[in-house]
C-alpha cells in the first residue's frame, strides 16, 4: 500500500465482507423462509461457519490488487454484529485478506445494512479519506455517494467487479448557467 504524504489523511478502502469476500449465499437461502430472511437463523455462527465459502479468488485477488494500489489502510466495513467477530476474523484470515481495522455493528443495533454502513462510513469518512468501497450492495454504494462523493465505488459479484461511473453533480445558477 502507498503511504500517504506527511500531515495528510490516511487514505482509506472500505470493503464488505458478505457478498463481497465471503459468498453467505448459501446461508441466507438456508434462513430464508416464505421469501422472508429469519435473521436469528442467517446470523447463527454455527450456519455461518457451515456454510459460507470464500469468494472466487479472482474477485478476491482484484480487490486485494485495487486496496494496494489506492490505499494506506483497509477497513473491513460489515453489517454482520459483533457476536460473529471471531468467526468473521478467522474466515479474512483463512482467505488471506490483510487488514487494519473491523467495523462491526453492536449485537442490538438493529438498523437495515444500509443504514448502518452509512451512519459508520459518516464517521470514518472524518478520520480517514475514502477513496474506494468494495461492496455487494447496490443500495448501499449509491446511497455512499452522497457521503464520499470523490470515491471510487465497486459493485462486486460472484463473477465480476465493476465500478460505477462518476456523476458530476453542479447546480444551476438563475438564469440556467451553470
Amino acid at each position: 500500500m502507498r503511504s500517504s504524504e506527511e500531515g495528510s489523511r490516511r487514505r482509506a478502502c472500505i470493503v464488505d465482507v458478505d457478498g463481497t469476500l465471503i459468498d453467505s449465499s448459501e446461508r441466507f437461502r438456508n434462513a430464508t423462509r416464505s421469501g422472508r430472511i429469519d435473521w436469528s437463523r442467517a446470523l447463527d455462527p454455527e450456519l455461518v461457519e457451515a456454510l459460507d465459502k470464500p469468494m472466487p479468488d479472482a474477485i478476491v485477488r482484484k480487490i486485494v490488487e485495487k486496496c494496494r494500489e489506492m490505499c494506506d489502510i483497509v477497513i473491513v466495513l460489515t453489517g454482520r454484529p459483533r457476536r460473529l467477530e471471531k468467526i468473521t476474523r478467522k474466515q479474512l484470515r483463512e482467505i488471506g485478506f490483510r487488514y487494519d481495522m473491523l467495523v462491526m455493528r453492536s449485537d442490538n443495533d438493529f438498523t437495515d445494512e444500509v443504514g448502518f454502513k452509512l451512519r459508520k462510513l459518516r464517521e470514518l469518512s472524518k478520520h480517514y479519506d475514502i477513496v474506494a468501497i468494495f461492496d455487494d450492495n447496490l443500495r448501499f454504494l449509491i446511497a455512499a455517494r452522497a457521503v464520499v462523493p470523490t470515491a471510487r465505488l465497486f459493485h462486486v459479484t460472484k463473477d465480476h467487479v465493476y465500478e460505477l461511473p462518476t456523476i458530476s453533480i453542479w447546480s444551476l445558477d438563475e438564469k440556467g448557467k451553470s
